[in-house]
């Protein structure tokens, strides 16, 4: 019996509610989601006023107000959600538990961990390398474990361009998912640094198919929903 499981990421640049722009935005956002249903959304740069619809089981990265130092965040912003329509088994712990967070799922398919991200949330710069060291190791400990893993968010790096990018960051995580037995399903977008990687173990995948949305961003829009495009991947198991 053939399956599809279709998987998300956006990163929404942080929401919230403090003004009615920024309402008009949340309200677009989520219409926007709307649009693009999916199974599981992992969502980066985020706030607990978005939210897909139709969908019950969420787990957030930590409350961002533990080391805000004043008002720089607003009110529930989370940098990183995990959004599923299927149930959470297990809540897997992680290095940092501001920028990541790792949800088990009970899908149809079997379970599946999934580690939603934030690599760098100044971008290619800063703590970029330290989180990427700890998500690497957090990698490796959950294919230990025995888990099958969704890994998946904002990596702050294209994979098929220079689009924007840290070249030998690009080919730590490559190595890493090799060695892992994991596939990037996203790699070959142009000009996008969200993505959604998977173990190949998780269930024989026949095919898959992405798309992607927001991709006007700044252009046309009346109201700027992110600097991000959303991308999504459609198993067919």
């Amino acid at each position: 019996m053939t399956a599809q499981l279709k998987i998300a990421t956006w990163n929404v640049e942080r929401p919230n509610l403090t003004t009615t722009k920024e309402k008009e935005r949340a309200n677009a956002i989520n219409a926007e989601l709307k649009n693009h249903p999916a199974d599981i959304f992992i969502l980066t740069e985020t706030n607990e006023c978005i939210s897909p619809e139709n969908i019950d089981h969420v787990l957030h990265s930590e409350a961002l107000d533990k080391e805000a130092g004043g008002s720089y965040y607003k009110e529930g912003e989370r940098r990183v959600s995990i959004w599923s329509k299927y149930p959470i088994v297990e809540r897997l712990k992680v290095k940092n538990n501001l920028t990541t967070t790792c949800a088990v799922l009970q899908t149809p398919v079997g379970n599946l961990a999934v580690f939603g991200a934030i690599i760098g949330i100044h971008g290619i710069r800063d703590e970029f390398d330290t989180d990427l060291q700890g998500q690497m190791e957090d990698l490796r400990r959950f294919v230990e474990a025995g888990y099958n893993i969704c890994y998946s968010g904002d990596f702050n790096m294209s994979f098929c361009d220079s689009y924007y990018t840290k070249k030998s960051a690009r080919s730590q995580l490559s190595d890493l998912f090799s060695t892992l037995r994991m596939k990037n399903l996203t790699a070959d977008i142009p000009e996008n640094i969200d993505h959604i990687v998977i173990s190949e173990s998780f269930h024989p995948i026949s095919s898959f198919e992405t798309e992607c949305w927001n991709q006007d961003r700044r252009k046309t829009r009346p109201i700027v929903l992110s600097d991000h495009k959303g991308v999504a991947a459609t198993l067919q198991l």
